[in-house]
């Protein structure tokens, strides 16, 4: 079995061989990082399509760019320094056919550039964003069914008895456009907010940090950056994992993405201090408090990575339907505009009841 990393000489070979009639084999390039990860969080190679269990594994994943004439398909993620560059160009398509990838997961609001500029150059979608125009959806956490109820994933009073603290929130941009920070700063006018990160007193650097807050706490807040549709990170579903009710502010329509009844959303309070009267009567009341678990007994958190692994699998599926109705005249403004899907200023301050204040 080939590897995604390609020994030298065999970069022609391989390509000629699986684009030829008799294979069919589809190589699909990932053109740049998904932050981190260069192989987009699937792998590399073919064994990756066997291992998820893609319906189509005639294809071969890489981010060998010498193999760029031979794919059919290239992934370009929208985001970094290098891409967003007023004067950056994507490369010129190899040929007529090859289909390009448009992958974007941060908000319309954290792109910071027009993407206006690559007009007509995508074929395919890939995002969180749960629309008609998206071909590759993947948001960045799903809550999955358990074979069979499991009341012994339910904590116990006992557990969260041990609890030392009542409100987290570790966080590093301080001058988010979800107004989560003036949120915040309202908020603690009526309870204690313990907020860590470069946006406030606490150290918590390590990424263990946050486990041990989240067994520390009572309450986190998993404040978006940005109040956008369809937007919810990984904080929502990170916090969900663990023993802790998560606070939330976002666009999202919180009933369809989170298990009923497991999410605080500020929107249903009236202002900061109706919230914090809330948390403090939770705060008091452990049964009422427990009710928040009780959807752990028929249901799990999912992360990202298998809706990565998703996607991929279905951009090898698409490449291999020849009816697929690819995008033609397709302008990304339109479909990333941040006045479409996104509150700003006095509107979402209305929306999360910080103007009547």
């Amino acid at each position: 079995m080939l590897s995604g990393r390609h020994r030298a000489g065999e970069t022609s070979r391989l390509g000629n061989l699986w684009n030829s009639a008799e294979n069919q084999t589809k190589i699909i390039l990932f053109w740049n990082k998904l932050y981190s990860r260069p192989d987009y969080g699937f792998g590399f190679g073919r064994q990756p399509f066997v291992d998820w269990n893609c319906s189509e594994c005639r294809c071969y994943a890489t981010a060998d760019r010498s193999l760029f004439s031979q794919s059919a398909a290239v992934v370009f993620h929208l985001f970094g320094r290098r891409i967003s560059h007023p004067h950056y160009r994507l490369p010129v398509r190899a040929r007529a056919d090859q289909i390009y990838v448009m992958a974007i997961f941060e908000s319309p609001l954290r792109l910071f550039y027009n993407v206006s500029r690559y007009v007509d150059q995508f074929n395919l979608t890939y995002s969180y964003l749960n629309r008609p125009e998206t071909d590759l959806f993947c948001p960045h956490g799903a809550i999955l069914s358990l074979e069979k109820p499991d009341p012994g994933r339910m904590p116990s009073k006992e557990t969260i008895r041990r609890k030392s603290g009542l409100v987290a929130w570790v966080v590093s941009n301080c001058k988010a456009r979800s107004m989560r920070n003036e949120y915040v700063k309202e908020l603690r006018k009526y309870l204690p907010v313990h907020v860590y990160g470069r946006c406030g007193n606490g150290s918590c650097p390590a990424r263990e940090c946050l486990f041990t807050i989240f067994d520390r706490y009572k309450f986190y807040l998993a404040f978006e950056n940005s109040y956008c549709r369809d937007y919810v990170t990984e904080k929502l579903y990170r916090t969900l994992e663990h023993v802790v009710v998560p606070v939330v502010l976002g666009a999202a329509n919180y009933s369809k993405v989170a298990p009923r009844g497991a999410v605080i959303d500020v929107r249903r309070f009236r202002s900061p201090r109706h919230l914090a009267g809330y948390l403090n009567w939770l705060d008091a009341n452990d049964d009422a408090y427990l009710n928040y678990f009780r959807w752990k007994k028929r249901f799990f958190v999912k992360r990202r990575d298998t809706c990565r692994a998703a996607a991929v699998c279905k951009l090898c599926q698409i490449l291999h339907n020849k009816r697929y109705g690819y995008k033609r005249h397709f302008d990304p403004h339109g479909y990333w505009d941040e006045d479409r899907w996104c509150s700003t200023g006095r509107p979402l301050r209305d929306i999360i009841h910080l103007n009547d204040l």
